[in-house]
């Protein structure tokens, strides 16, 4: 016997996924700092002035979990090994 995800999702709530960030209001402002080279720490300084506490590691997981998600990923070339 199968299960349709639609019946799935009757019988089964969805589990919380904990609180969302209190940096997301200001996702836009962060992606527009970052881009145009502030860096970290400025960004902590300018959530704080805006009543935010938050720290350079959270901002930078927080960039990296939201706003680099759609980045393409940068492939590295590796240099071709010279014959021995």
């Amino acid at each position: 016997m199968t299960v349709s995800v639609d019946e799935f999702m009757q019988q089964t709530p969805a589990k919380s996924r904990g609180k969302p960030s209190p940096l997301r209001p200001f996702e836009e402002q962060i992606k527009i700092l970052r881009g145009r080279g502030y860096s970290l720490q400025q960004i902590v300084t300018f959530l704080q002035s805006n009543g935010i506490h938050s720290t350079v590691p959270t901002v930078s997981s927080f960039i990296r979990r939201h706003l680099e998600k759609d980045r393409p990923v940068k492939s590295r070339k590796r240099k071709a090994k010279a014959a021995a």
